[in-house]
């Protein structure tokens, strides 16, 4: 497996970033999770609920971005840095803005599946139906934390916030 690029964390605006050898600027950013409180929800342990964000930082076009396994790689290395707190819980929603959510779940599914910290981590995917796409969305968390069998059987009811505007 490749090496990762060298990452730092800007403490200005809370994100990691690195540069590949195409120059692509990318930053990572955990940010706080809402989506279980929308429910109607409240948990202590939602205080541990993130959302991550993968961004190319000066690309916005449409434009494809060469295959560099060393991404995935660093990548991986930042999600496995965010999991040393046991409790933390990582949820991800494919973005359906440009219709490519499902080519986004599998690259996160070809990410974790080659991962370091697969062994400690579980991860559940919930695809469903809207009446407008298909939504990809993914729940991780430690298989050590204490709050595993709720944040199961509240992300089932994750497919709810999405459906209950239909």
């Amino acid at each position: 497996m490749p090496s990762p690029y060298k990452y730092r964390f800007d403490e200005e605006k809370s994100v990691y970033r690195f540069e590949t050898v195409n120059n692509i600027d990318y930053s990572i950013a955990f940010y706080t999770d809402m989506h279980f409180e929308l429910i109607g929800l409240q948990e202590d342990w939602f205080k541990d609920v993130y959302q991550i964000s993968i961004e190319n930082t000066n690309s916005k076009s449409n434009k494809s971005v060469p295959l560099d396994s060393r991404v995935s790689r660093t990548i991986s290395e930042i999600i496995n840095d965010f999991f040393k707190n046991r409790e933390n819980v990582l949820l991800y929603v494919c973005s359906n803005a440009d219709g490519k959510q499902e080519k986004r779940h599998s690259i996160f599914n070809r990410w974790y599946n080659s991962s370091l910290y697969k062994s400690d981590i579980v991860k559940i995917d919930l695809v469903f139906n809207t009446a407008y796409t298909t939504m990809y969305s993914t729940i991780l968390y430690h298989n050590s934390n204490i709050n595993s069998s709720n944040i199961n059987s509240t992300f089932k009811n994750f497919e709810s916030l999405f459906k209950g505007n239909e």
